[in-house]
């Protein structure tokens, strides 16, 4: 208070000054960014977007052997770019039940490619993959 008052409601004054005061700190070590042109060249995964695109193509196959709860999420929200409240809107369930959903049947399609592939990942991507049995993963 700058009229030497003491404030009307102290803890509300409290939170408001510590919550300010967090602001404050975490805005000072803001990490410095660095400003891209149109002359940076674009992140290349290190030439692995053949990997990428050949895992990708065993995805589909994959997820069409769930049931069909998490196989219909995935496959329309994942694989095919509709938004999670649309399929909910559309199937008349809540929001959080199509999440619910969608984490399930993300770790079911995770185990199955597991199973059928040997998967290396390196810094959250894949680096390298081989099919274990071709047949019965639907990868050839």
């Amino acid at each position: 208070m700058g009229d030497g008052r003491p404030p009307k409601n102290l803890p509300a004054w409290l939170f408001t000054a510590a919550r300010t005061t967090v602001i404050d700190h975490y805005r000072a070590k803001r990490p410095a960014v660095d400003i891209l042109d149109e002359n940076t060249p674009a992140q290349n995964f290190d030439g692995n977007e053949d990997l990428h695109r050949e895992l990708a193509t065993c995805l589909r196959p994959l997820a069409r052997t769930l049931p069909p709860i998490y196989r219909d999420t995935l496959l329309a929200t994942d694989l095919g770019g509709q938004s999670m409240q649309a399929v909910a809107d559309e199937l008349g369930l809540s929001l959080s039940a199509v999440k619910s959903r969608a984490s399930r049947g993300r770790g079911m399609l995770r185990d199955i490619v597991l199973n059928c592939c040997e998967v290396e990942v390196t810094g959250g991507m894949v680096t390298d993959f081989q099919s274990r049995t071709a047949k019965h993963c639907g990868c050839g």
